[in-house]
């Protein structure tokens, strides 16, 4: 039952009878709206008959003397006599009492009345508990704002004196961040019944200590937490240092400071080449501004104001482009952890889907945001769209790639003059249209016509969303050839200089199979404008266009009549898998071939990320924190997690090590801890992955009953899948107490790593063990039965995944083992059939 009491949370209570802000608000405003709400009022009137339940009237007039006389104090006068005669009315069941008793309690602290005369009133409560210790105690709430923080230091008293008075009689509940609720015991210790023990814990992941130490160190008002701030604005949590130096009137080299203090609580990295270093937010960067209310704003954060935020990202902005529903986009930085999982999980394919565990883009800010790189080291440019259709998929690649920025400031300043084809190649060869001579020779005046040309489509596009009936669909037409155009010239340029290109398209979910379509033809159709045989662009030598054939055709070398698409594409999305089948069909069918082309092949490998990807993601990420991988590591992120992506945000969480050694299981763990449980064991049921995600999250084993009570599951879900969970090694159970088979942040369990048995078996044997721990012996040991026989010679475990129920765990088992599905990549040729045979081949010869 609830008790009466003061409890400081960061939730609200359940069945409140009113909720107050303290909002800066006078203590009578204060009081005056706790007592109109119509609950709180029940409750008042509640406590008053309970005050005089089994009391004579004598003795309960002498309680309520005691209790509004307040010894010194005058008792409370109303224009319907006192308030003492009120209640007694109230007890007695006069109406006329009853109204007239809530109509002056709401005016206490106005007129003649003070401030005291509340105070008096909210001990009613007390003392109906204190006659009737079983009654049902009311709940009440205040929630703590900035604007009380600011409040005059008398009124803040005041009020506190209300709430503690309440609290005697009340389930009383002060609701702020923790930060907040630090404030309030170091200020209001001697006003208030708290202490640092009535604070309510936050749930005590991996990431407390680092927070906890980060709202000891930093000033909440500090330019530390504007720069935390800064970072969160952004869709991508990345500025550049140019960026933050810009925002500040200060030296940089006091910025700098800022940067690195955060560093080394853990809550921002830094990355990228000193001359073009970036700072990213972390996990712990996030939730320490989760803790801190934002009391001002960031011109009155510092004394140093920085300047207009419109200054930090003014480099960034592309202009006036708009999508297919005419919203304005913006061209960023891309994140650390997403560049180098979108380079990752492109460079072994031609076409990478991505299947995400959750909707991307939630906020419109990352809706509109489309964010490109420049990878120093491998030489590689990336550009990232949101698309779900084929119009604003084209438009965004194209203007994004033509951004001046990214033209002049993320790519290498010599880019352009590093080519050494001459004009003619490019123009006839490569089909690079829309130059002048000029534009081919002077690489300065080709960049301005190519930014150009990115500005001139900004505009056509916007009179496109302005067109209606024909007129709008011969913009469409025009609209996608300039798109396509465009982004075909740059990528062809980019691979001229000898830069990779990865296109990453972000695909939101539930669009209609019409607009995938659409889609995906248009990507098709990117793939072969965007494609070389040698120096040469086969579009136009294959297939029926407006343009005609160049005058430049390629030699087919027999030996060897393959060409490539330059670059790749990474496909991602939560139900991204409905695109897949359409954009093979889409580049089974690209259109006509004319009846005389070269007899050269483009072939296109459409891949799922599978283990590979996974691998390279995890490699890259470990090295840049100056770990190596291990097997064990691979496994353990493949298994756990739905994306590399979602693989590369959790490993970014790690600190730098100062020298180069292997990643510990116990780190795995802690990067783990940091994504959301929906991001955990995405394929597995919602019970499995809360399971996991609070096994992530704690620092010792748990009961079946505390674990569902943090994982918010009942405890039978958890039990019907306790025997796949311990069959895979995920978990272990002793003495009733679940842990996950990870290691510990403890000095012994890093001496002694702990990890899942069958890491590192092979895909049978988990399977068996799978099969032995969810099927009856006589099931098991049938070879005829269609799940029990599949192990029998010869074995084909894979035959399971078309069973709906065990398909998750085989996945599972297959990730954890280090196994590639079969069926995860499939090539498609997106030419003519070759006739002429090869030199090298032996031909037939008639007798």
């Amino acid at each position: 039952m609830t008790s009466a009491g003061l409890t400081l949370s960061e939730q609200p209570p359940i069945g409140a009878a009113a909720t107050v802000d303290l909002d800066g608000r006078s203590p009578t405003e204060i009081w005056t709206n706790l007592v109109s709400s119509e609950s709180f009022q029940t409750e008042l009137v509640r406590s008053a008959l309970d005050a005089g339940r089994g009391r004579t009237y004598l003795e309960f007039a002498t309680a309520l003397e005691g209790l509004f006389s307040g010894g010194e104090v005058a008792e409370i006068d109303t224009l319907h006599g006192s308030i003492r005669s009120l209640v007694l009315g109230v007890a007695k069941g006069n109406k006329s009492a009853l109204w007239s008793f809530l109509r002056e309690t709401e005016k206490l602290g106005t007129g003649h009345s003070r401030i005291d005369d509340t105070v008096r009133m909210a001990r009613l409560f007390a003392l109906a508990l204190e006659n009737q210790p079983d009654r049902v105690v009311p709940t009440v709430a205040f929630v703590l704002k900035s604007e009380f923080r600011e409040q005059r230091a008398d009124q803040r008293r005041e009020i506190c004196e209300i709430v503690a008075e309440l609290s005697r009689g009340c389930n009383v509940h002060l609701m702020g961040s923790g930060l907040s609720q630090r404030w309030l015991i170091e200020t209001h210790r001697t006003d208030l019944p708290v202490s640092a023990e009535c604070i309510t814990p936050r749930s005590r992941g991996p990431l407390s200590e680092l927070v906890d130490e980060a709202l000891g160190e930093l000033n909440p008002d500090g330019r530390e937490a504007v720069i935390l701030r800064q970072l969160s604005d952004e869709a991508t949590e990345t500025l550049s240092n140019h960026s933050l130096y810009s925002a500040f009137q200060v030296d940089e080299s006091r910025v700098r400071q800022c940067v690195s203090r955060l560093v080394e609580l853990g809550l921002v990295d830094t990355f990228g080449p000193q001359n073009d270093r970036k700072v990213e937010l972390l996990e712990a960067g996030r939730e320490y501004l989760s803790e801190v209310s934002r009391q001002s704003t960031l011109s009155e954060c510092v004394s140093d104001t920085p300047k207009q935020y419109s200054q930090i990202t003014c480099n960034t902005e592309t202009g006036t482009e708009k999508d297919g529903d005419g919203r304005f986009h913006q061209t960023t930085v891309q994140s650390r952890p997403n560049k180098e999982a979108t380079v990752a999980t492109g460079q072994n394919t031609d076409i990478c889907i991505v299947k995400e565990p959750v909707e991307l883009d939630q906020t419109e800010k990352e809706r509109r945001t489309k964010p490109v790189s420049y990878d120093e080291d491998r030489n590689i440019a990336t550009v990232s769209v949101r698309a779900g259709e084929g119009l604003p998929y084209l438009v965004s690649v194209a203007t994004a790639l033509a951004t001046p920025w990214f033209l002049n400031d993320e790519l290498p300043d010599n880019w352009l003059e590093s080519i050494d084809e001459p004009a003619m190649i490019l123009r006839e060869g490569r089909n690079i249209g829309g130059l002048s001579d000029r534009a081919l020779d002077d690489r300065d005046e080709l960049r301005s016509v190519l930014a150009k040309w990115g500005d001139e489509l900004e505009g056509l596009t916007t009179e496109y969303h302005h067109a209606t009936g024909d007129n709008k669909k011969d913009l469409a037409s025009e609209v996608m050839k300039q798109c396509q155009g465009l982004a075909g010239s740059i990528v062809h340029l980019l691979d001229a200089a000898d830069i990779d290109v990865i296109r990453e398209v972000r695909v939101p979910s539930g669009r209609d199979l019409q607009k995938l379509e659409n889609l995906s033809e248009s990507i098709a159709r990117s793939t072969i404008i965007q494609s070389k045989y040698g120096v040469f662009a086969p579009y136009r030598h294959i297939f029926e266009t407006d343009a005609g054939k160049p005058l430049l055709s390629p030699e087919v070398d027999a030996a060897d009549p393959v060409g490539s698409l330059i670059g790749s594409f990474v496909i991602r999305g939560k139900d991204v898998h409905r695109l897949k089948p359409l954009l093979e069909s889409a580049l089974s069918n690209l259109g006509e071939f004319l009846d005389e082309q070269p007899e050269f092949t483009i072939p296109v490998t459409v891949r799922e990320a599978d283990r590979r990807e996974f691998a390279v993601t995890t490699t890259w990420m470990l090295k840049a924190k100056n770990f190596r991988p291990t097997r064990e590591a691979v496994s353990l992120v493949h298994g756990l997690t739905g994306s590399p992506y979602d693989v590369a945000r959790a490993l970014n969480q790690l600190k730098t090590e100062d020298g180069v050694r292997d990643v510990r299981p116990d780190e795995i763990r802690y990067a783990l801890s940091t994504l959301g449980e929906e991001r955990i064991l995405p394929g597995q049921t919602p019970t499995v992955g809360k399971v996991v995600h609070a096994l992530l999250q704690a620092t010792e084993p748990l009961s079946q009953v505390e674990l569902a009570d943090r994982a918010d599951v009942s405890t039978q879900s958890i039990r019907n899948n306790r025997d796949a969970l311990e069959a895979l090694g995920i978990v272990s159970i002793e003495r009733g107490a679940w842990r996950l088979n990870l290691s510990f942040r403890t000095t012994e369990e890093r001496r002694n790593p702990v990890t899942p048995e069958l890491v590192g078996s092979t895909f049978t044997e988990a399977v068996d063990a799978l099969l032995t721990a969810i099927l009856p012996p006589e099931r098991y040991g049938d070879p005829e039965d269609p799940v029990g026989g599949v192990l029998f010679w010869p074995p084909d475990p894979w035959v399971l995944v078309d069973n709906s129920d065990l398909k998750p765990w085989v996945r599972l088992a297959a990730r954890l083992t280090g196994t590639e599905c079969p069926d995860s990549e499939t090539t498609i040729s997106v030419e003519p059939a070759i006739e002429q045979t090869a030199i090298t081949e032996p031909t037939k010869t008639t007798a």
